[in-house]
């Protein structure tokens, strides 16, 4: 179970980073 959720937490980080990446972009 806390594998799970530690994959979901590192993806969900991963997804922020981009959007980030992406806002900062315009």
């Amino acid at each position: 179970f806390l594998h799970s959720v530690r994959s979901l937490l590192s993806s969900n980080d991963h997804i922020l980073k981009s959007h980030r990446k992406y806002y900062s972009a315009e």
